[in-house]
């Protein structure tokens, strides 16, 4: 049995979860890593069927706060994990988190994501590493971004594994 025992009232009546965690939220250019987020969603859309949360992810750099969803939204949501989730027990998914990400929160969608699974030279002072190379899953069976992105899920996948998070995030302005 798994439990939420992160919840905590506030004396408004409010629920809120607050995440401590590690790494830093932004990157040198101060772009937020959304891949942190990634990691606190399907509790923070799970925690959504007892009451509205906001979760705060609080990093060495700052605090970044998820916002409540509406239980029929986050309802649709988990079903979705829960089928993908299902279906990667099955076989390999042609997902990636970053690129995915890219894809959906940066300007020339398809240059960044391609960049970010299959890495470039430089960015500014740091090298861009390949999220391929970083999983040898994703190399064994998508070796670049081209292929990867031929997939016949891989766009859905996108918009249902990560969109809603995207979504989420921009209905409450600028992350905080």
């Amino acid at each position: 049995q798994d439990s939420l025992n992160d919840l905590r009232q506030m004396a408004d009546g409010q629920f809120i979860r607050v995440l401590v965690q590690s790494s830093r939220l932004r990157d040198q250019q101060q772009q937020l890593k959304w891949y942190h987020l990634c990691r606190y969603w399907p509790a923070h859309i799970l925690a959504q069927r007892f009451a509205p949360v906001r979760s705060y992810l609080v990093g060495p750099d700052g605090v970044e706060s998820l916002p409540p969803v509406a239980a029929e939204q986050a309802e649709s949501y988990l079903t979705s994990l829960l089928h993908w989730y299902q279906q990667a027990l099955q076989r390999p998914l042609p997902i990636a988190c970053k690129t995915a990400l890219a894809l959906l929160t940066v300007d020339k969608a398809e240059s960044a994501a391609s960049n970010v699974f299959d890495g470039s030279d430089f960015k500014g002072d740091f090298a861009i590493t390949a999220e391929a190379r970083d999983y040898p899953l994703l190399q064994r069976f998508w070796p670049d971004y081209a292929s990867l992105q031929a997939e016949d899920d891989f766009h859905t996948l996108v918009s249902e594994l990560y969109r809603p998070l995207v979504l989420a995030m921009s209905t409450q302005g600028e992350p905080s």
